[in-house]
């Protein structure tokens, strides 16, 4: 927008430019009450989703089941050190029904998975005989060195694993 690049069809999101120009009226600019960010990595286990609404911040990983959600109150707990998800099930149950209609985060996160799945088994082709060599000097080497072979078959474990 800044640029005067017209976005592209398949982004959503507000404009940030109201909040930086000395010119705007703020009374014309339309926040959806929420703030939503994503994390998606090639070295991360499982995607996550943040989502802050008032004094809620709530977290929630890959399809929502196999690692629990974590849930904040800024206002008393800044540092976000007690998750406070078991005290207040029914903000949980909000945030997460929010959070749906906002992304279908455990596709998306099957998406990621099975994107993340196919390009390091493309990246591991690339490179042939030096597979091997070159894994083995990431920056992960010193955990990787302990025990090669069972690295090894996890990683053709995990691209032959069929569901994702």
């Amino acid at each position: 927008e800044i640029a005067g690049i017209s976005a592209i069809g398949n982004l959503s999101g507000q404009s940030l430019l109201p909040l930086i120009s000395k010119f705007s009226d703020f009374s014309k600019w339309q926040h959806p009450g929420w703030v939503l960010s994503e994390y998606h990595g090639c070295n991360a286990n499982t995607s996550t989703y943040m989502l802050r609404v008032g004094k809620w911040k709530y977290i929630t990983y890959a399809d929502g089941l196999s690692v629990p959600p974590q849930l904040f109150n800024l206002i008393s707990d800044k540092d976000e050190l007690h998750n406070v998800v078991l005290k207040f099930p029914d903000v949980q149950a909000h945030l997460d029904k929010l959070l749906l209609s906002i992304v279908d985060y455990p596709k998306v996160s099957t998406d990621v998975h099975l994107y993340n799945k196919r390009a390091f088994a493309e990246w591991r082709e690339s490179l042939g005989q030096n597979y091997s060599q070159v894994i083995a000097n990431l920056r992960w080497y010193v955990d990787w060195k302990k025990d090669v072979l069972a690295n090894e078959r996890a990683i053709d474990k995990w691209l032959n694993y069929s569901s994702g």
